[in-house]
């Protein structure tokens, strides 16, 4: 399971949290609102779908020296661990 799939099981069940149980303490009916913070996490892990689809067309070789860059220069990780 990817990242994806789990923030959008949990926006899934916030959603339907609230229509099982619609009605508040006070007997008002609760509201799911989508915040901008919903939105920005969604447009994050549609963005990461995307951008890591694009490295399956890469063969094992190039994939690990672009591993290698990146943990290098990107990450900052040396290269013993």
């Amino acid at each position: 399971m990817n990242n994806f799939s789990v923030l959008d099981s949990m926006i899934k069940f916030f959603k339907t949290s609230n229509k099982t149980n619609p009605k508040g303490k006070n007997g008002q009916v609760k509201k799911f609102v989508i915040t901008e913070r919903h939105l920005l996490i969604r447009e994050a892990m549609a963005l990461h779908k995307k951008q890591t689809k694009l490295l399956d067309g890469l063969d094992e070789e190039t994939r690990n020296r672009l591993r290698y860059v990146a943990e290098k220069n990107v990450f900052k990780i040396p290269e013993d661990g």
